[in-house]
């Protein structure tokens, strides 16, 4: 399964899960239930913001929606993200944007600020 399989599968899985609907998370996302449908039917990429917001939708933690439902592993989000990746340069784009996550979320008192 690649990560883009495993994460639309694990959408739907948790729409069900929670009785939930497209246009529910349509809703939450601020978007039209068909961009939905696109980014489950995998004709659309699924931003960062959105990726963020949808498993804030579920109440669960963004790597939960990177569990291979097949396999069950406690592997890093990033790790798998970058074992998929082919080119530095978007392996380098991924840790960037951890960085600027962390950033974000310590900016918004998300999480503490460390020694850096």
């Amino acid at each position: 399964m690649t990560l883009d399989e495993i994460l639309m599968t694990n959408i739907k899985s948790y729409l069900t899960q929670t009785q939930q609907k497209q246009t529910d998370l349509a809703s939450y996302l601020d978007v039209q239930r068909q961009t939905v449908n696109k980014m489950l039917g995998g004709t659309r990429t699924i931003t960062a913001v959105e990726f963020k917001k949808i498993a804030d939708f579920f109440g669960i933690s963004m790597e939960k929606l990177f569990e291979d439902p097949e396999i069950s592993t406690s592997k890093d989000v990033l790790e798998i993200v970058i074992s998929q990746m082919n080119s530095d340069s978007a392996k380098g784009a991924i840790h960037l944007m951890d960085e600027l996550f962390d950033i974000f979320l310590r900016q918004k008192g998300k999480i503490p600020v460390t020694g850096e």
